[in-house]
């Protein structure tokens, strides 16, 4: 009988091994160079792979040291093959960047014809080199806490940029003159806005002959500035979580895809101007994109239309070419149904003949719910919990399934007068899993107004803002509240945190 072999049989083919370059950097482009470099170890395909990598992404969450970040990335570009140029490469970094070793990166991109940027860091006081902004191979910018200051001039100056992407930024420019920061990229054709707080000026002029993909979300411009598109060329328009800015009256006869989601707080509505100021700022706006054949409006957006009729009656339709219209409605007792006024400005100039389609969205407390689904699947194991009352209420009102088989002791936070809300089905909701051998402490805290709760949160959120080193912007047309806009000004000073809140805030 033949000795059977007991040896472990070696794999006939490694499959993702004998892919060509090519892709396997295309794979590894969607990891941290850390652990891109880390596959050396694997076998000697990978030995040196990742010294040929085009695409470079560092991340200082990766690493235990500051320091050993710093030498990481220096050690990958001077070690890396020096005759592969870099396609896109970024840096992540927690805290203010080091001025001398961003230089030493720098001149090494600019040297290796870098073709997209991804900053995500805190400048402090350091100016991008002229020589990156002369730059002609960069053709993809992003950038967060971004401020005019680091650039030579307080303009951009990338001739062959293509795409750009600012977040967390702010621009001051005291001047009469219309505010044109983009007139110097001529190639642009995907410029994104976001995290936005402007002021100084009353026109923000957009330039972009070549713009094709136009996109500001939680954008806001100081004393009622306008925005002027010049973009003759702009197919797909998107305006999202911000309040209604004014537009000029330009022309955008290219214009197809709109989408239009709208954020207001409760205060805009509660006074008469504030109404039909935001129902202006929004018919405005659908002037300028009348040409767009592709629509889709969110539930804040209709709602300034539904409570501004007095606008709507004195409004031609403006879409006059549309083809398809989406509204995004919300279930629940407290939305709004749409008056005939409304579907008649906005479907009248197609002549009824666009195919309206109607999505209802769930109430955004569900978002809580399913945070606290997930939470507590995690928790399962969990032998302590203390729950309070508002918790409660969505583990009940959206069935909940609790499994926490271990639970020795569960604490129940309530004010006073609430006693009587709990059920005893809650309790067997709450205790069943375990069989109802747990020690159940219920907490009445004592009763306080809503006011003193407004003014609690209100207290909390300032110090907590203050701590975070931003500013905040609360005046008149824009109210404090709790998803209000930040505007983007570093500073420790109480005295310019202006707080004119309503005296329903006391």
């Amino acid at each position: 009988m033949p000795r059977r072999n007991k040896r472990v049989k070696k794999c006939k083919d490694d499959r993702l091994s004998n892919l060509p370059d090519d892709i396997l950097h295309k794979i590894l482009s969607f990891t941290d160079t850390k652990f891109a470099v880390q596959t050396c170890l694997l076998s000697k395909r990978y030995i040196n792979l990742w010294k040929t990598l085009p695409d470079l992404n560092f991340d200082s969450m990766n690493f235990n040291r500051i320091f050993c970040f710093k030498r990481f990335i220096l050690d990958v570009l001077t070690r890396r093959d020096q005759s592969v140029d870099i396609g896109k490469f970024s840096l992540t970094r927690r805290g203010r960047i080091d001025k001398s070793f961003m230089t030493k990166v720098i001149d090494y991109l600019i040297s290796h014809n870098v073709k997209g940027l991804s900053f995500q860091v805190d400048w402090g006081e350091f100016r991008l080199p002229q020589r990156l902004i002369a730059c002609e191979s960069i053709n993809s910018l992003v950038m967060e806490t971004f401020r005019p200051g680091i650039l030579p001039g307080n303009w951009f100056g990338f001739v062959g940029l293509q795409d750009l992407h600012l977040s967390r930024m702010q621009f001051h420019y005291e001047s009469q003159q219309p505010f044109d920061p983009f007139s110097s990229c001529p190639n642009l054709r995907s410029l994104y806005l976001g995290d936005c707080y402007l002021s100084g000026f009353s026109v923000f002029r957009i330039t972009g002959p070549q713009l094709i993909n136009f996109n500001l979300s939680n954008f806001v411009i100081a004393n009622r500035g306008r925005i002027e598109l010049l973009a003759p060329v702009l197919t797909s328009f998107s305006f999202t979580n911000s309040i209604p800015q004014s537009f000029a009256l330009v022309e955008l006869p290219a214009v197809r895809n709109v989408n239009v989601q709208v954020f207001l707080p409760y205060q805009f509505f509660r006074s008469a101007p504030s109404k039909q100021i935001a129902a202006n700022a929004l018919t405005n706006m659908f002037h300028v994109l009348r040409h767009a054949q592709f629509v889709t409006l969110s539930y804040g957006t209709i709602e300034i239309l539904v409570k501004a009729p007095s606008r709507l009656q004195h409004q031609t339709s403006p879409f006059v070419e549309l083809e398809k219209m989406k509204l995004k409605m919300q279930h629940g007792e407290n939305s709004i149904a749409i008056p005939p006024y409304v579907i008649a400005y906005l479907l009248s100039a197609s002549g009824f003949r666009t195919t309206l389609e109607v999505e209802v969205e769930r109430p955004q407390v569900s978002i809580a719910a399913n945070a606290l689904t997930n939470m507590f699947h995690a928790l399962r194991h969990a032998t302590f919990v203390t729950l309070l009352m508002v918790q409660l209420r969505l583990l009940v009102d959206y069935n909940i399934k609790l499994s926490l088989r271990e639970l020795e002791k569960m604490k129940l936070k309530m004010q006073h007068g609430e006693l009587n809300t709990i059920p005893p089905y809650v309790i067997a909701y709450l205790l069943s899993a375990s069989g109802f051998r747990t020690t159940l402490e219920v907490e009445v805290e004592r009763s306080i107004s809503l006011h003193r709760h407004i003014r609690m949160a209100l207290d909390h959120t300032l110090w907590c803002l203050i701590r975070l080193d931003w500013f905040v912007l609360a005046n008149g047309f824009y109210s404090l509240t709790m998803w209000n806009y930040v505007a983007w000004w570093r500073t420790l000073n109480r005295e310019t945190i202006v707080t004119d809140l309503t005296d329903e805030y006391g």
